[in-house]
């Protein structure tokens, strides 16, 4: 009998239990790796796909960028081709219709009818035109196809429409609806729209202005430069030290110490020719007149001076000003203001107001508004000087009140065009209509001297402005432009006061009212819709105020003024940014010249973006970044928002910071801030950034980083 020892029996029994305890684990591992290995392969297949999709969103927005950048191409080209038909032809587009090259009609006319064609079709009175060729929507639209076929996308786009309307006097927009789809060929992802809108903005400054040569046979060129005229009288040359002084009048200087030998000095008025364009400045000359007849000082004898300048500081009451009886405009008390004779030294010129260069022949302007304590001598300007280069936003219908003679606005790009001399009523609407903005007319001077120069006989008697110079409408002359060029500078009555310049028939350069928006504070935020009460305060030195206008977004409004206080009530209709700006008009008719404006932001409304914009993204100082500058400068990347973003607030404090009275906290309206002073040294320092839209919805703070000074 063979008996086993119990050993051997033991160790198969445990090996068997080892097999199994192995089996049992091996099982789950097993399982467990089948199980990563296909999450992991499902994994890589959706990140496959999202990296796809975001491809496609991001060629999208290229699409869309390129689309915007192509239309601004096209339709400065087709804007340079517009004028060189005009000028060429000698012809118009006010009756232009358009030749239909698409699957969709066109209805509107002129210019912008004109500007469509060349901007979809490549033509003009439905013949190629030359300098489009690969420079339209369809051509465009062909290679970006292309490109996205090459990318392995299908696109298709479907233009539903084109409006070719202004902007602003300085613009005009291109919008073009869609219908827009494009899928990825694996069918992973695709992207449709309906009216999908694109924008772009054609700007016209340095193009031709086809008017010119439609009104001088093509003898002159002028272009369209958006600049100031600077034609307003304002540089001082001296004041009265004692506000003494009456009347305005300008002239040529003449010193009486030039003049004070010549015997025939009784009969100096009368017997110089142009005296009413002399300004007489008496330096040390005492007496009665000082040996001039009293003639020169009478405004109501055909010999008289332009006006009378003492340096001295003698009372009117005692001096040549009673003795003479002078009716002519004068000051007195302004010290020695000349650059060239060498007497005059008894009474010193304010040093604050001689600004001037005064020598013989200087043209000059005295200018008195005692109510306002104005006494001054202004340097003037020949009319040859006078800056014809500029064009600026006309805007004179405002000014119609005080004037017998009564003109619209200037003409628009479009209207000019179209041949019109004014501002129609049809692009102005449209520019209302999509922007807000009925300021589209632009005007400019036109320069008798060069009308001269080549060949057109210049028309003296009519105002410089162009679009009423091209219509003979008259203008009077202006104060403070002294005889030096062949021509006098004139202006009618409206433009007088838009300059704020004097002429013979109209007092505009007086000083004009001011206004103020008390409430609401600038950056109010409301919530809803509730009505908005705005009030304000106006005055007007050297006059009354007669009313009190206030815009909101650019539309003028008649405010209700009590004689001391102003107020108005508005419903706003839609969440929005609103800029407030009023404006007073005194008795005279003079408009105030805004210097300042409110806004205020309406939040939650029933209409408008009540989206907030996206999170900025931070740059720097970077995260954990040390040794940063004590004035460190901070950037970000932009946000974004339908309605466009308005500013950023910035705020930066020691860490840890709690955020209530941070050491840093600005608005700013760029995406970079430099800090003008000093953080602490050696101290860690926490900030974070948040974007405002248009709307007024402030969006998310950043995520929030730490540097160390």
């Amino acid at each position: 009998m063979d008996i086993k020892p119990k050993s051997g029996r033991g160790i198969g029994r445990r090996g068997y239990l080892y097999t199994i305890a192995v089996i049992l684990l091996v099982i789950p591992l097993t399982l467990l790796i089948l199980f990563y290995t296909s999450t992991t392969r499902t994994k890589l297949e959706d990140l496959s796909g999202r990296i796809r999709c975001d491809e496609l969103y991001y060629f999208v927005q290229d699409v869309e960028y390129d689309l915007e950048r192509a239309m601004l191409i096209f339709g400065r080209r087709a804007a340079i081709y517009a004028i060189d038909d005009v000028v060429t032809n000698n012809r118009t587009l006010h009756n232009y219709t358009f030749h239909n090259c698409t699957d969709y009609v066109y209805t509107n006319n002129g210019s912008e009818a004109a500007l469509a064609e060349l901007v979809l079709c490549g033509t003009l009175y439905g013949q190629n035109v030359t300098y489009m060729v690969n420079h339209t929507v369809p051509i465009w639209l062909d290679r970006i196809e292309a490109d996205a076929e090459e990318r392995g996308y299908s696109l298709d786009i479907d233009i539903q429409n084109i409006t070719i309307v202004p902007y602003n006097a300085w613009n005009f927009a291109i919008i073009l609806d869609n219908n827009v789809r494009i899928e990825d060929e694996t069918g992973l992802c695709y992207y449709t729209g309906t009216n999908v809108t694109f924008e772009s903005l054609t700007d016209i400054i340095g193009l031709e202005d086809p008017l010119y040569p439609l009104h001088t046979s093509n003898r002159i060129t002028k272009y369209i430069y958006n600049c100031s005229p600077d034609i307003s009288i304002e540089s001082l040359a001296g004041c009265s030290t004692e506000n003494w002084g009456d009347g305005t009048g300008a002239g040529n200087i003449v010193f009486y110490s030039n003049i004070k030998d010549d015997p025939g000095l009784g009969e100096y008025c009368a017997t110089t020719s142009d005296i009413n364009d002399v300004i007489l400045v008496f330096d040390m000359a005492f007496g009665a007149c000082s040996g001039l007849e009293y003639d020169c000082f009478d405004i109501t004898n055909p010999h008289h001076l332009a006006g009378v300048i003492e340096y001295a500081k003698n009372d009117p009451e005692s001096s040549f000003v009673d003795k003479c009886n002078v009716t002519i405009p004068w000051i007195s008390a302004t010290g020695k203001i000349d650059n060239e004779t060498q007497q005059g030294q008894g009474h010193q010129a304010d040093p604050d107001c001689q600004d001037g260069y005064l020598t013989t022949g200087t043209c000059a302007l005295i200018k008195n508004i005692p109510d306002c304590d104005v006494h001054n001598v202004l340097l003037g300007y020949s009319s040859d000087e006078v800056n014809t280069t500029c064009y600026v936003i006309s805007n004179v219908t405002q000014y119609e009140a005080g004037c017998d003679e009564r003109y619209p606005n200037g003409p628009s790009f479009f209207d000019r065009l179209d041949g019109r001399l004014n501002l129609s009523e049809k692009y102005m609407n449209q520019s209302l209509e999509h922007f807000g903005n009925p300021y589209i007319g632009i005007e400019t001077l036109v320069s008798l001297y060069d009308l001269a120069e080549h060949g057109v006989s210049p028309n003296t008697g009519a105002t410089w402005v162009d679009y009423l110079y091209w219509a003979n409408k008259t203008g009077s002359p202006v104060m403070g432009v002294c005889a030096g060029g062949t021509y006098e500078f004139r202006l009618d009555c409206q433009h007088a006061y838009a300059y704020s310049l004097d002429t013979a028939e109209v007092n505009a350069s007086g000083v004009p009212p001011v206004s103020i928006v008390l409430e609401p504070a600038n950056d109010t935020l409301r919530e809803g819709c509730s009505s908005v009460h705005i009030n304000g305060s106006a005055d007007d030195c050297d006059g009354d105020v007669e009313e009190v206008q206030l815009s909101i977004n650019g539309v003028w409004y008649n405010t209700t003024w009590d004689g001391g206080w102003w107020n108005y009530t508005f419903t706003p209709q839609e969440t929005n940014k609103y800029t407030l700006i009023s404006r007073a008009v005194d008795n005279d008719g003079l408009y105030e010249t805004p210097s300042t404006e409110t806004v205020i932001f309406v939040a939650n409304c029933t209409g408008g973006d009540n989206n907030p914009p996206t999170t900025p993204q931070l740059i720097s100082p970077a995260d954990g970044e040390t040794g940063v500058e004590r004035d460190p400068t901070f950037a970000w990347f932009a946000a974004s928002d339908a309605s466009g973003i308005y500013r950023y607030q910035l705020q930066c404090d020691q860490s840890a910071p709690d955020w209530d009275n941070p050491e840093i906290d600005v608005y700013v309206w760029e995406t970079i801030y430099h800090y003008d002073s000093s953080l602490s040294n050696n101290k860690w320092y926490s900030w974070r950034v948040r974007a405002q839209d248009n709307a007024g919805n402030w969006g998310d703070w950043s995520e929030i980083w730490e540097f160390k000074t």
